[in-house]
């Protein structure tokens, strides 16, 4: 049983990380050759997958800042 849960995630992992899903679809329609004909389940999660699904939480809104009279507020690029 060890060896074809290890079988599972290296083929998980050769592939692209493609989803278990999308593996089963493969062997089923014969899509890729040397693929063994196994049933591949999603039984724990995969740390680079994981980590690939991640987002960065938005930056923080800022107060708008609003003028009143022409160059009341003035932005300048001073290093180039």
């Amino acid at each position: 049983f060890l060896g074809k849960d290890n079988d599972s995630w290296l083929w998980h992992k050769r592939i692209a990380h493609i989803n278990m899903d999308h593996l089963n679809k493969l062997i089923s329609k014969y899509l890729v050759i040397g693929l063994p004909k196994l049933r591949f389940e999603k039984d724990r999660l995969c740390d680079a997958c994981q980590k690939g699904k991640q987002v960065r939480v938005s930056f923080k809104s800022k107060n708008i800042v609003s003028t009143t009279q022409p160059l009341q507020l003035l932005h300048m690029d001073l290093f180039g």
